[in-house]
Parts: structure tokens; sequence; C-alpha cells
């Protein structure tokens, strides 16, 4: 920061401080992060210094956003024009116009990493969140986060919850199906370990 004033800069200059995952810290037992699908992994930390002038709508934004969308936001606050490719959008409307957002969700997506593999996809809103295990382990999992914000009582075979679970599946299975998500039989084929070889070596 320093730097920057020195150099004049500081006052343009546009800050994001945040994190690449959370870390379970013994919620549902667990102690670090791994291959789940649950809010203390999922909810990052997000700050943003704006330029001088810029003033956002307000100081804290609730608002349901994806990561994805971090890039996309930098440049779209900087008056950088957003390049197509960039499909997932940003949140500079919610940062300074407050729009009001209907229906507002993020869908997420996990297969495997170094310490393991849990391949699922699944759909968070303001009410629910609702979670798709494939592979080996084909189950779900839903969640009423109203009423059971730490995510400890799943509710996916609640037959009351029926009409919700199958929303939430149907929302699901076609952002998986229209953003080209592959299952676990891609994941084991040859063609992905050959790219998975080539990206390590």
């Amino acid at each position: 920061m320093e730097q920057f004033r020195q150099l004049g800069l500081w006052d343009n200059t546009i800050v994001m401080f945040t994190a690449d995952h959370g870390d379970m810290m013994n919620a549902h037992r667990m102690r670090l992060k791994g291959t789940l699908p649950y809010n203390e992994l999922y909810r990052i930390p997000l700050v943003m210094k704006l330029p001088a002038g810029m003033t956002p709508a307000c100081r804290t934004i609730d608002d349901l956003v994806s990561n994805e969308r971090f890039a996309a936001t930098l440049l779209r606050t900087g008056g950088v024009t957003v390049p197509e490719t960039f499909r997932n959008g940003d949140f500079h409307d919610v940062l300074f116009r407050r729009e009001h957002r209907e229906n507002e969700k993020v869908f997420f997506e996990h297969y495997g990493a170094y310490w393991g593999l849990h391949p699922f996809r699944g759909v968070v809103n303001r009410k629910f969140k609702y979670i798709r295990y494939y592979g080996e382990d084909d189950t779900q999992e839903m969640y009423d986060l109203e009423n059971d914000p730490a995510e400890l009582h799943n509710i996916a075979a609640d037959p009351s919850y029926d009409g919700v679970r199958r929303e939430l599946a149907g929302e699901v299975n076609r952002w998986w199906y229209a953003t080209g998500g592959r299952d676990a039989v891609y994941y084991e084929s040859d063609a992905f370990k050959h790219n998975q070889h080539n990206t390590w070596t």
C-alpha cells in the first residue's frame, strides 16, 4: 500500500482481498479443507478497496455471488471492456446500483483433488442448498438454510421437501449439461488421464 502511495497510484487503484477456500474448523467434525460442499469451505472472505470517487451502494453486500465473477468485476469496475469469453458475468451492478435480483442462486461443482475424489454438483439459493453426488457415491444432500444454517440435517429424503428437491435437481442438471459438465466416466477415461499427464509434465 505504501509503495502505491509513493507512486501516486493508490487513489485510482482497486484492491481485492479474498481467499481460495475456507477450512472446516471442526464443523461437521472435520478440521481442514476437503472435497466437501459446506459453507465453511465455500463462503470465502472478500474485501474490496475502490478507487477514489467510487462509492458502493452499501458497505456490506450479502448477495449470492461466485468467485468466477471476480475477474470480470475487476475489469468492469476499472473501466476495461470485459471480453466475451468471460461468460459468467460480474457483480458490478450489485456493488453500485443494488438492483434487486430475483431468484438469486449460485451453481457449484467439484470432482477431486490430490487428497481424494468426491465428485458432486449443486446449487444454493437464499433458502436451500442442494447437492448431487455422482460416480460411486450416488447420493443427494439438501439443507434448509433458513432453519438449519449449519447444514447439519440432510432433508433430501424428507417427503415434505420433494417439490423443492425436484426443482433444484432440475436446475442443477440443466446448468450441468448447458455448461458441458463431465461425469465420472470422462474423468476415468484415458483421454482425461492423458490431458492431466500433459498438464503436470
